[in-house]
């Protein structure tokens, strides 16, 4: 799980297209500052963990494609619902440290 935030950073960096960098605003400044990791650590450890990893992007290629529908389909109280268990997780990683 660890990884996976790091991958998630590069992707999303590799999809921005560079002449729309002059007006990201800090959310994507903040989501994307470990992409600014050693690409080559990142391979090394990305290989060495590779299958826990892929088994990782394989969950995270499902909620995507599963938010996606949910936009398509205009289904506000499904991915209303979605959202809040990611925050509520989320809110509990505070109580964890």
């Amino acid at each position: 799980m660890s990884h996976l935030p790091h991958l998630a950073a590069y992707a999303l960096m590799g999809i921005v297209p560079a002449q729309h960098l002059e007006f990201a605003a800090s959310g994507l400044k903040d989501t994307t500052r470990i992409a600014a990791s050693s690409p080559n650590m990142w391979s090394d450890i990305s290989l060495a963990n590779a299958k826990n990893l892929v088994a990782v992007l394989d969950e995270m290629t499902k909620t995507l494609a599963s938010y996606r529908k949910l936009i398509i389909a205009k289904d506000e109280q499904n991915l209303i619902e979605n959202f809040k268990k990611a925050k509520a997780k989320r809110d509990g990683i505070e109580r964890v440290e």
